[in-house]
């Protein structure tokens, strides 16, 4: 088999909002791009919803409707994310020419996108033992507290240890539940790597919706394609 290059990139606030109120911000996208020599052509991204659904692609559209997840075995596409404190996730295994980029909020991570994603890349030739899996720049369990009733559902569903009390406050850690349920899908511990960039302690890089006014804050895309 060929061998293929897999090329992957995240953007920081140098480059500027990739998407701000909804709106891509093509510019922005197509000067951070232009560093990594991709064709803005070849990019497709999602409208996410903080759903589940993961989609496999066989030709680039510009912008896959009500989906979290993309996958492909294809070439010269490229698949974005874009974030501001949910985990970007970015898959691929090598050897079977298969790729995945995941938007895991919590909410898509409740719902099992997790799951459906390491699914959608076996469904595409990927072997889970071969997957390589990156979790980008996201809000660590330093900055990510949430209400009582939160923090009692995943501790419920993922076990208490993903969830840390201080003060009487609760923190989850999602990116290290990521990296867990990954786990439990069969990838090998080795080939996980996370960034362990928080966007909130990391604000004058990466874009926070917590830390921000809803007004200001932008999002960053994390990206990945094969040449």
């Amino acid at each position: 088999t060929m061998s293929v290059k897999i090329k992957i990139g995240v953007s920081s606030k140098r480059h500027g909002p990739i998407k701000r109120n909804k709106e891509i911000q093509k510019n922005n996208l197509e000067g951070f791009l232009k560093e990594y020599n991709v064709d803005p052509e070849s990019m497709s991204l999602m409208k996410q919803v903080h759903g589940n659904t993961v989609t496999q692609v066989t030709k680039r559209i510009r912008v896959f409707e009500d989906t979290d997840g993309l996958v492909t075995n294809k070439k010269n596409i490229y698949l974005g994310v874009v974030t501001a404190d949910c985990v970007p996730l970015l898959l691929f295994d090598k050897k079977n020419s298969v790729i995945g980029a995941i938007h895991s909020g919590y909410k898509g991570i409740f719902l099992g996108i997790i799951q459906n994603a390491i699914e959608k890349s076996e469904e595409s030739g990927a072997e889970c033992r071969q997957i390589n899996a990156i979790i980008g720049p996201s809000i660590g369990v330093c900055c990510y507290d949430v209400d009582f009733d939160r923090a009692k559902a995943f501790k419920e569903k993922f076990g208490h240890k993903i969830v840390e009390e201080r003060q009487n406050k609760y923190f989850i850690n999602l990116p290290k539940l990521v990296e867990n349920i990954l786990i439990t899908e069969g990838l090998i511990k080795e080939n996980i790597f996370s960034t362990d960039i928080c966007t909130s302690c990391n604000n004058k890089d990466y874009y926070s919706y917590r830390l921000e006014s809803k007004e200001s804050y932008g999002e960053f895309v994390s990206f990945i394609g094969m040449e």
